[in-house]
C-alpha cells in the first residue's frame, strides 16, 4: 500500500481526495501518523537513527562473521533479517520521513524547527 500511496500523488494527476483515501487504507501510515501526534519529533528522529544504525552495524558484524568463516551464533543473522526486512519494507516511508525531520523547516514553516530543540526556542532554521 505504501507504493500505491506514492503512485496516487497529486504529482501524477490524482486528486487530493483520492490520495487521502488511499493513505488511510495504509496501516503503517495510520500508525506513524498517530505516533507523530503523541511522541515528540526529536524522539522519532533518534529512533530512526538508532534503527538504521543498528541495521548497518549488524550488517557489518554479520559480514565479519561470514568473512572469518565462524558463524557459530545465528542470532546476529536473525536480527539482521528482522531489522533490514522491517526497515526497508514495512517502515521505509515512516523511517525516511523521521530521518528528514531536521530538514523539515527548510521546505515548510508548518512545524517548529528541529534546531529549536537543540539551541532553544526561537532558533533559526538549521538542520542541526
Amino acid at each position: 500500500l505504501q507504493v500505491l500511496r506514492v503512485m496516487t500523488s497529486e504529482v501524477y494527476g490524482w486528486t487530493t481526495a483520492t490520495r487521502e483515501f488511499v493513505s488511510y487504507a495504509d496501516i503503517v501510515f495510520i500508525f506513524s501518523n498517530q505516533i507523530s501526534r503523541v511522541v515528540p519529533r526529536y524522539t522519532l528522529y533518534i529512533f530512526a537513527v538508532v534503527l538504521v544504525s543498528t541495521a548497518v552495524a549488524n550488517t557489518w558484524y554479520v559480514g565479519t562473521l561470514f568473512q572469518s568463516g565462524t558463524v557459530n551464533k545465528m542470532w546476529p543473522v536473525k536480527l539482521l533479517r528482522l531489522t533490514v526486512a522491517s526497515t526497508v519494507t514495512i517502515y521505509f516511508s515512516s523511517v525516511f520521513k523521521w530521518l528528514m525531520i531536521p530538514m523539515d523547516c527548510l521546505v515548510s514553516d508548518a512545524t517548529e524547527p528541529f534546531s529549536s530543540y537543540i539551541h532553544g526556542p526561537g532558533a533559526p532554521c538549521t538542520p542541526f
